[in-house]
């Protein structure tokens, strides 16, 4: 959390903490954790090199042994884990808010579906809600940093995101950030139905649209076409390359998209053709 600073520190950090551990009914642990916070986030801002996992020294070392059990626990859960991502003693490598281009990689975030219930949230559902607070904050701030500077956050895969609780809070929470700055959202996926949700009709500024034979109605319904059989046609005479693009004025066409770099190709392959596939295409 070393791009925030006082309250916003403090609240983001307590979010986090309260997502893998329990507060309810322990107040006396609640509030070693709010004042080592505060003790640490001095730290920071004077110049020292501390993070969360100061914190979590502090209620260890601390002589109430069910605050120093709490840090224990605490330490446990973290240790090999990828709550490692947000807790850290301040001395690793972050995420830079000034940075022109920033890629972050989760594998393993395991998000809990929207219609869960929170008290049968596994382990790997909390930790992974914890680390969605963080992202989630960071993504805020990146596209508040300025009004005058356009900025543009891109979510690949969003299905991972649209589909569960954390993540719906997050796309919500930037498409506000987006009508006061100059801040673009983009979400990229393979159905068009994990972009589209109850609350989002006139959000989109923009959609482009690949052919799916298995999500031609939806394709049609997103770009507010009629389902026909030839808009249907229409859609599946589409070349490789090709997509429907609606732009901001609702206006609907076919686009093709050039690859002006070969290193894209390389960039983009996500799979290595087999013998049999290379068999199909010489013989096609």
């Amino acid at each position: 959390m070393v791009f925030l600073q006082g309250f916003e520190a403090k609240e983001t950090a307590q979010d986090m903490i309260e997502q893998i551990y329990d507060l309810h009914g322990k107040d006396d642990v609640k509030t070693e954790i709010l004042k080592s916070l505060d003790d640490v986030i001095e730290q920071r801002a004077k110049g020292e090199t501390v993070g969360l996992m100061n914190v979590v020294d502090r209620l260890i070392e601390n002589e109430n042994n069910t605050i120093s059990s709490a840090g224990e626990l605490l330490k446990q859960m973290i240790h090999n884990s990828l709550l490692q991502l947000i807790f850290s003693y301040g001395d690793a490598d972050t995420i830079n808010l000034n940075s022109k281009v920033t890629i972050l990689e989760i594998a393993g975030l395991d998000l809990p579906n929207e219609d869960d219930d929170p008290r049968y949230y596994s382990d790997s559902d909390r930790k992974s809600l914890s680390i969605m607070i963080g992202l989630a904050k960071f993504c805020e701030k990146f596209g508040r940093r300025s009004h005058e500077d356009p900025t543009a956050i891109i979510f690949d895969e969003a299905w991972t995101l649209t589909k569960a609780r954390g993540g719906k809070r997050l796309i919500k929470d930037m498409k506000r950030v987006g009508r006061s700055f100059k801040n673009q959202l983009y979400l990229v996926s393979q159905n068009m139905a994990d972009s589209e949700t109850d609350d989002d009709q006139g959000n989109f500024g923009a959609r482009f649209a690949f052919d799916n034979d298995v999500d031609r109605p939806a394709i049609l319904k997103t770009m507010n076409l009629p389902q026909t059989k030839k808009n249907e046609e229409m859609v599946a005479n589409m070349v490789k390359g090709q997509a429907l693009f609606m732009d901001f004025y609702g206006r609907v066409g076919k686009l093709s998209i050039d690859c002006l770099f070969e290193e894209w190709v390389a960039a983009f392959k996500t799979v290595e053709k087999s013998h049999s596939a290379r068999a199909e295409e010489e013989l096609a």
